[in-house]
Formats: C-alpha cells, sequence, structure tokens
C-alpha cells in the first residue's frame, strides 16, 4: 500500500491529531475525501488517558471503514519519542496487539526504542494476524553521523517490520544531508526494505520534499495543526511534489 520509488512521487502521509474521538471522526470524514493525500495517520496519543484501549481500538475500527480502501496507519506516539502522551508498557503492548487483532488499521507504528522485547511481542502478534508494521524512531535533538544512522537503520530492519522509519533533528545543513545519504546507502543495501526518513525542523524540511529522490517512500504533510516540526501544509506539499515528479521526468 505504501508504495514508491526513486524518482516517483511519495506517499503523503497526513496525521489527525484531534483531541477527542468525535473531533477525529469528522476529520477523518473531511480527509477520506480529499485527493491531496494518500494515507491517513491516526495519532491515538492525542486522546490517551481520556479514551480506554477498548475505546481507541473502536475509534479506529470507526476510521477504517470511514475511509475504505485509504490506508490507516495506528500510531502512539509516546513523550519520549515527540508524542502527546506516556503510557506503560503493558498498555502500549495491549493496545498494539488488540489493534493487530481486530485487524482495524492497515499498518500500525512501533516505536524501535520502546526495547526489544516490547518491539518482538507486537511484531511478532502483528505477523500472526496479518497487520502489517511500521517501526519507528526518533531523535529530537540531534543528528548522527551518517555511519551511526545507517547502522541503526540495518540494526532496526533485522526486526522484519514492513516498513522503517526514521526522523532526526538537524543542528546545522549538513546534518540533512547525513540523514539523505543514510537514507541512499539504505535503500542501495536494502532495495527491497521500505523506508521512511526525514529530517525534522525548518533546517530539515528540504528533506520532506526530496527524500524521494534517495529513497523515502512516504513524506508527512498537516491538514490543519501538524504532528511534527517542519511539516508543511497539505496543499504546498503536494504541489512541489508535483513539480519535482514533473522535472525529473523531463531530464
Amino acid at each position: 500500500m505504501l508504495t514508491s520509488m526513486q524518482g516517483e512521487i511519495p506517499a503523503v502521509i497526513c496525521p489527525v491529531t484531534c483531541r477527542t474521538p468525535e473531533e477525529a471522526v469528522h476529520f477523518i470524514r473531511r480527509l477520506s475525501k480529499d485527493h491531496r493525500t494518500d494515507i491517513i495517520e491516526l495519532r491515538l496519543d492525542y486522546m490517551w488517558p481520556d479514551m480506554t484501549v477498548d475505546g481507541l481500538v473502536q475509534l479506529c475500527r470507526t476510521a477504517k471503514d470511514i475511509l475504505g480502501e485509504k490506508p490507516l496507519i495506528a500510531t502512539f506516539r509516546t513523550h519520549a519519542e515527540g508524542g502527546e502522551a506516556s503510557i506503560t508498557d503493558a498498555e502500549y503492548v495491549a493496545l498494539k496487539c488488540d489493534i493487530a487483532k481486530a485487524g482495524c488499521a492497515s499498518y500500525i507504528d512501533v516505536e524501535y526504542n520502546r526495547g526489544r522485547s516490547v518491539v518482538d511481542n507486537i511484531l511478532g502478534s502483528a505477523r500472526v494476524y496479518g497487520m502489517k508494521t511500521i517501526l519507528s524512531t526518533h531523535d529530537f535533538q540531534k543528528t548522527d553521523s551518517e555511519d551511526r544512522l545507517l547502522e541503526k537503520l540495518v540494526v532496526m530492519k533485522q526486526t522484519s517490520p514492513d516498513i522503517v522509519k526514521m526522523a532526526v533533528m538537524p543542528l546545522r545543513p549538513d546534518d540533512v544531508l547525513r540523514l539523505l545519504s543514510a537514507t541512499a546507502a539504505m535503500k542501495e543495501l536494502y532495495p527491497d526494505t521500505p523506508l521512511i526518513t526525514m529530517s525534522m525542523g525548518r533546517l530539515g524540511a528540504v528533506s520532506r520534499l526530496i527524500g524521494g529522490v534517495f529513497g523515502s517512500i512516504a513524506t508527512f504533510a498537516a491538514a490543519g495543526h501538524g504532528s511534527a516540526p517542519g511539516q508543511m501544509q497539505l496543499g504546498p506539499m503536494r504541489d512541489v511534489l508535483t513539480i519535482i515528479s514533473e522535472a525529473s521526468g523531463s531530464a
């Protein structure tokens, strides 16, 4: 469902960052008809702990029914990874595994830094129930060396998720180049492993636009309130991606 190749337009993922299920459902209905977005990410952490695990699973069911063929990513982004809420390992595993069992998303996001036991538990459950996974890592403080970025991508890939995602914070322009170079190196080493990578903040915004050239299959754009620093709005993002694709095709 998330497919892109070098030179093609990356998929555009739009996050839903509403604070109540009623607002989320209303927003998802609107996005379901918006041709500018390819995938919807439902940020469940924005509604925790006001909603229970069961309530969040039911919300995912409703969202998936509304979206039909448009893919849904179920994400709980924790405080440690730049999200809105904290959650225990037991609650985190229960939520992700219950979503996998219910089949009420197209993908579940799993935070690599939760630890190997948590990751293996959720990925194992997802495989049993046929749920696709995105193994993600976010560093809001810095960008490591290209070698360390590549090493981490390789280690994440070895846990066998369906997609590997990495987001880092640049402190200077060459940090952005290191993220893009690591993406290209990973793509060359493992061409069959789908990647989503980005450099965050204002410095990193360019990576969200040209990441597809280096091997990233998707980018994020907001329809209102974004979910991470540096996210562009949906309309301008789609326009720029189209321009880049047309320029690449005419070269």
